[in-house]
């Protein structure tokens, strides 16, 4: 039995287009995970005062924002990568690439600077 593969029925190039629609998509949600936990800190800060940050839940709710922010960049990342080749790949596949570089900055520079 002799299978042919033609050119447009490989995994890459059958769903480039989609693959770097996800790509778009995760790293939007991985962006939109820092401000989450930000926004959660601050009404943390804002209901229960000075005394908010002593409950470990609350710190492992946002390590746990930034984990999932994490590896949805990684995972955008990848698709990225994997589309692309497409000719066809959408303009904003920058987003893709660029959302683990700037979750890395931002949690390096933190806790270098302000999160002392």
């Amino acid at each position: 039995m002799v299978i042919r593969h033609t050119p447009a029925s490989g995994p890459i190039r059958a769903h480039a287009v989609g693959g770097s629609r996800w790509a778009v998509r995760l790293a939007a949600a991985a962006l939109a995970g820092p401000p989450v936990a930000i926004a959660w800190y601050f009404a943390w800060i804002a209901i229960d005062g000075p005394h908010a940050v002593d409950d470990n839940w609350r710190g492992v709710v946002i390590g746990l924002v930034m984990l999932a922010a994490f590896l949805l960049a990684i995972a955008a990342f990848v698709l990225a990568v994997a589309a692309r080749r497409d000719p066809g790949r959408p303009r904003s596949l920058w987003l893709a690439f660029s959302a683990l570089p700037m979750l890395l900055a931002f949690v390096i520079l933190g806790e270098r600077f302000w999160w002392e």
